[in-house]
């Protein structure tokens, strides 16, 4: 595995190179584990990525669909009797 200082990286060239699944999620504002752990065995980085809903931009919740609204913010009142946290 072909590891590198944290000065030596960029950030463009990291994010343009990270699988599409991926760069969508920190588009919605996920955030990553610190540190990531390296398997050798397989020659991969773990790393573990939490999507805050809760946060997720209305426009975001709007495009993507329905499913996410009882994890908006702005839900209504009865939105939240109906599905608690």
């Amino acid at each position: 595995m072909n590891l590198k200082r944290l000065e030596e990286i960029e950030r463009k060239v990291v994010f343009r190179d990270l699988p599409p699944l991926i760069k969508g999620y920190m588009r919605l504002g996920a955030v990553t584990s610190q540190p990531a752990a390296i398997d050798l065995e397989f020659g991969t980085v773990d790393i573990f990525i939490t999507l805050p809903v809760g946060k997720l931009n209305p426009r975001h919740v709007a495009y993507y669909g329905l499913g996410v609204e009882r994890h908006s913010p702005s839900r209504s009142r009865n939105d939240q009797e109906n599905f608690p946290n």
